[in-house]
């Protein structure tokens, strides 16, 4: 008496048309996650800005016009700018003003502590009497010339800022792009999250199906971002997203937009890499399990 024999298992794909359409959304919601990643660590990281900002030369562009702002009352005084602001107290100022910008701060330039900084330094190059002479730290005339040159340093830098970059305009719209990069990344991670759920679901137990759909939905959103990227980075179009206002720091401006397209390269390529890898895992292990199941149902015919 012959014993009813079950047929060996098929590794066929599960609920095909389904996966393919979350499969097709999953590829949004990755790019729009990699994309939110990738500027969220680069351009809208204060971190990532300040070390960019030593590196681009900024620094020194607004470091210029801290020193125009000085170099009107080397006469009054006798003493070169940087005597009066050092290269260190300048560098921390610019730091700072850094902070400011991505913390939404209304004042960025902190012009009164840099007018409280000149101050300083004057009382303490009065007392090694390379400033002025005849003069000490009570005298009518000292006071009034300190108080002429900490107000005019701060008018002056308010000026200079406003004509050579309306930075708090700038500002403004840094915000708003900042918050909905944000957004985006939160939405993209979500989604995709719950996309990558409903595929484990639709294809049961089967980790080789998850992989290849993965693979394929993370290949299809990193590549064409990838190369899109390098495209950028080949032609250097950043001029023509660089605000008119930031003209005069236009060239350190491209510099850091050259580095945050570098390291959203190599963010998007490291996707790229991860997606190959569970592609060519799932199509590698499905058809290793289509085989398996063909011999199956071969020996169990041969019985």
């Amino acid at each position: 008496m012959e014993t009813r024999r079950s047929k060996p298992k098929q590794t066929v794909k599960r609920w095909p048309l389904l996966s393919w359409v979350v499969t097709f959304i999953m590829v949004f919601s990755l790019a729009i996650t990699f994309l939110g990643w990738g500027l969220k660590t680069t351009a809208f990281n204060v971190n990532f800005a300040k070390q960019e900002v030593q590196t681009s030369g900024l620094n020194k562009e607004l470091a210029t016009d801290l020193m125009l702002a000085l170099d009107s009352y080397r006469s009054d005084l006798g003493i070169e700018p940087g005597k009066l602001l050092t290269k260190q107290q300048i560098n921390e100022d610019i730091i700072l003003a850094v902070e400011n910008f991505y913390a939404g701060k209304e004042t960025i330039l902190d012009t009164k502590k840099i007018a409280e900084q000149v101050a300083t330094n004057m009382d303490n190059y009065l007392q090694t009497g390379e400033l002025g002479l005849g003069l000490n730290a009570n005298s009518e005339r000292y006071l009034a010339l300190k108080s002429t040159v900490t107000t005019g340093i701060q008018e002056k830098l308010a000026w200079n800022l406003g004509q050579n970059a309306n930075i708090n305009d700038v500002q403004t719209e840094f915000m708003k792009a900042k918050q909905i990069v944000d957004t985006l990344f939160k939405v993209g991670l979500t989604l995709s999250i719950i996309l990558a759920v409903i595929l484990v679901l639709l294809q049961g137990l089967r980790p080789f199906n998850w992989a290849y759909y993965l693979g394929l939905a993370g290949c299809w959103a990193t590549v064409p971002f990838y190369l899109l990227l390098w495209l950028l980075a080949k032609y250097q179009i950043y001029s023509s997203f660089i605000p008119y206002s930031a003209r005069t720091i236009a060239i350190p401006l491209e510099k850091i937009a050259v580095a945050v397209t570098a390291s959203l390269q190599a963010t998007v390529f490291a996707g790229v890499i991860v997606a190959l890898g569970l592609l060519i895992l799932g199509i590698i292990g499905m058809r290793f399990q289509q085989k398996v199941g063909h011999y199956g149902i071969h020996m169990a015919k041969r019985r």
